[in-house]
């Protein structure tokens, strides 16, 4: 049975309606978080990364948590967005450095700060023979944006 005139304006009405909310709310996420959008591909393939890798199980939803780590130096998980974070990662080639072997080899050299590594129940896996070119920066892109949006 065709539409009668009356019920296919009134069809594309709620099309047309259905689209433009749509619209709407895309135009919201990106209103409320510019930067992510931004950032967009590089930031995005970096959160699907950390989550197939299992970042999220240890360094918390979005790499914010305070994960636990009895015998650590602090007790606990570094989140990426934390105040410590510096004090830890001082550059990018030290942040390739742990995301590929598990540690930053000035801690490893610090007597201290060995001692630390090595008492941690839980340590960092390397991932040197996962990552795949371009993975790195990707990662990095993704801490650099959960850094840049700092909760509190």
């Amino acid at each position: 049975m065709p539409l009668r005139p009356r019920r296919f304006a009134l069809l594309a009405f709620v099309l047309v309606g259905v689209a433009l909310a749509e619209a709407a709310l895309l135009a919201v996420w990106a209103f409320r978080d510019p930067e992510r959008i931004r950032r967009g591909s590089a930031y995005l393939r970096g959160e699907r990364l950390a989550a197939r890798l299992g970042c999220f199980g240890c360094h918390g939803p979005e790499g914010r948590g305070l994960i636990i780590n009895p015998g650590s130096f602090k007790g606990y998980i570094p989140p990426w967005d934390g105040d410590d974070w510096d004090d830890l990662v001082k550059s990018d080639a030290e942040f390739d450095e742990w995301v590929k072997t598990g540690e930053i080899s000035r801690f490893r050299r610090n007597p201290l700060a060995a001692h630390f590594l090595d008492a941690q129940q839980i340590k960092m896996p390397g991932y040197r023979d996962i990552l795949k070119p371009g993975e790195l920066e990707s990662l990095r892109s993704l801490v650099g944006w959960v850094r840049s949006t700092r909760k509190g």
